[in-house]
């Protein structure tokens, strides 16, 4: 493997995800400021993805000072109440806030995202351990993770296989589950030569994504009573009905992001 260029690629991605992830900016309105204080008093009735929301919230400074520290905290709580795309947000706090960064906690969230195929948590993972610049070193898993983010598809893939290829081929081997998914469903190249996915394989649309305070206001709807008075009328944890979830790969993890815009 060329060296750096795994480690380069995985800071690179985690940077951009972690831009991508919190899609909410700094606003000191009073409009704002009054929506981080009905997530504050939603969260307090027990609502994970409003705990989850809370954090973005703090995150990003929307209505409130910047203070990743208290986001962590309610990423953390979110996840202990069965949001499962708090776990991704917290995995990627402690990979990417260099004052929070913890490598184990870091795997250990995004592990769990993993589990529950969140698209971008196996990709990164599966980056992570196959890279020797991050401690995690690890080819069975390594293994495993890529290939299932190559069956998933996710638009990044074309460049890990060849940048694993600069150096070695993907065999049998050396990345079986790799070398199977690759096998199954051959990349093309386009006119640079490059790998790419093949024409219809991957989707590209525009999004029109409505105005955040839209989505911020229809939330709020689903937090207005205790979580325990709304019983099995809350919403599940499946990425499509979260606000924040981030699966990203083709047309389908596109929607998960509420405010992307191509």
């Amino acid at each position: 493997m060329k060296k750096g260029a795994l480690s380069t690629l995985t800071i690179a991605y985690l940077f951009a995800i972690s831009v991508n992830a919190n899609s909410l900016s700094v606003c000191e309105t009073a409009t704002c400021i009054e929506y981080f204080k009905q997530y504050q008093a939603a969260a307090t009735r027990g609502h994970a993805g409003a705990m989850s929301l809370l954090g973005q919230l703090y995150q990003a400074g929307y209505g409130t000072e910047k203070n990743t520290k208290k986001a962590l905290h309610y990423y953390k709580k979110a996840a202990k109440g069965g949001d499962i795309a708090a776990h991704y947000k917290a995995g990627l706090v402690y990979l990417s806030d260099p004052n929070l960064k913890d490598l184990d906690k870091g795997v250990r969230y995004l592990a769990t995202a993993a589990r529950k195929n969140y698209k971008n948590a196996n990709f990164l993972l599966g980056i992570a351990y196959l890279s020797k610049d991050f401690g995690l070193h690890d080819l069975i898993k390594a293994d495993s993770y890529l290939a299932k983010s190559y069956r998933d598809n996710h638009p990044d893939m074309p460049a890990v296989i060849e940048l694993i290829q600069t150096s070695q081929p993907i065999t049998a081997e050396s990345l079986p589950d790799l070398s199977s998914a690759l096998a199954n469903q051959p990349l093309a190249k386009n006119e640079e030569g490059s790998l790419i996915w093949p024409k219809g394989e991957t989707e590209v649309i525009t999004i029109t994504s409505p105005p955040i305070e839209e989505v911020l206001t229809e939330q709020l709807v689903l937090y207005r009573r205790p979580a325990k008075a709304l019983g099995s009328r809350l919403p599940n944890s499946q990425c499509k009905n979260q606000f924040g979830c981030y699966s990203t790969s083709g047309a389908e993890g596109l929607l998960d992001f509420p405010f992307i815009r191509f």
